[in-house]
This record gives structure tokens, sequence and C-alpha cells, in this order.
């Protein structure tokens, strides 16, 4: 088995563990799969298949319920270093969904009320058919980890998505009233 230099790599990779078959990062409290892109655009494709039109709805709301898990995340490395406000909590977001492979993530503006993030290679958009925005997954995880953190209700929507020929996908997480 090969050693590895990690200097400089993200903390999830950093503390990466493989034991008795399982993989887990840091303190092993969450056990974690890694699949291929190309296993995660047959998934998405599949559910398109089946529910059609409706794999908007279905990928945002399992979105939503995975950014509110995330969240659990980024509130415990905060707490571990001792830090507060929107913009650190923000900007924590986004290096998580980084570390976890969503590629590179920007986060473009922080106001309790707005946020708007940029993502250059989410992985929908890149298996994805052209000519629609199609990253509900993504969009429904941003507005997941918003709630979970501000304790509001929030909704997301796709401006831009690299499946319709945009330079990168683009959300808007809005406060929602309802």
């Amino acid at each position: 088995m090969g050693c590895y230099d990690m200097t400089g790599t993200s903390r999830a990779v950093r503390d990466l563990k493989f034991e008795k078959g399982e993989l887990t990062i840091a303190n092993g409290s969450e056990r974690y799969i890694l699949i291929p892109l190309r296993a995660y655009g047959a998934l998405y494709d599949s559910i398109e298949e089946i529910v059609g039109d409706a794999v908007s709805g279905v990928l945002y709301a399992a979105g939503k319920s995975i950014g509110r898990g995330l969240a659990e995340e980024v509130k415990r490395r905060m707490d571990e270093r001792k830090v507060s406000g929107l913009e650190e909590l923000a900007r924590d977001a986004v290096k998580l969904l980084e570390e976890l492979g969503f590629g590179k993530v920007e986060l473009v503006e922080s106001k309790p009320e707005k946020f708007i993030v940029r993502m250059y290679s989410s992985a929908t958009s890149v298996h994805a058919r052209k000519g629609k925005a199609v990253c509900h997954l993504e969009r429904g995880m941003l507005a997941g980890i918003a709630e979970d953190i501000m304790g509001k209700h929030y909704v997301a929507r796709e401006v831009k998505c690299r499946a319709k020929g945009d330079p990168y996908c683009e959300f808007i997480i809005m406060e929602s009233k309802y």
C-alpha cells in the first residue's frame, strides 16, 4: 500500500480512515461511501427515468435533508475553532462542500435573508442532459444548510447551470416567509 503526502489537503481528506471495511472521517462517528461521478450520473438518470419531471422535487427534498446534516458538521467545526458570525458560517459551509467533492464552490454573497453560491463543477451538471438547470440535489443541500444554521425557512433557486451552457452553476438561497 502506498504512502501519500497529505500536506495542504482538506480536513476531510486528511482525516479519512478505512478500518474493517468502513470509511469514516475524523472521529469516526459517521460512515461514508465514495462513488465515481459516472455512478452518481447513473443514479440521477435512473431517478429521472422513473419519476420524470418530478425528479426536481425528489432530489430537492433529499438535498434539504442532507444539508441539515451537513449543517451539524459546520456548527461542530465552528464550535471547535471557537468562532461565530454569519460570514464564518457561510464560508465553513462552502468549504465543507468543497471537501466533500462538490468541486470549487464560491460564496458570492451572504446576508441573513439571502445567500448566493456558485459551483464550478457540480456533480449533477457534469453528467446531465443539456438545456435545463439540473442541480436539484445541490440547491436542496444549500437550502437545508441555511435552514438548519439560521433557524428559518429558505428556498433555493438555480439561476445559472453548466448543463445549460453557463460557465458555472449559481444558486440564490432566499429566506421564505412560508
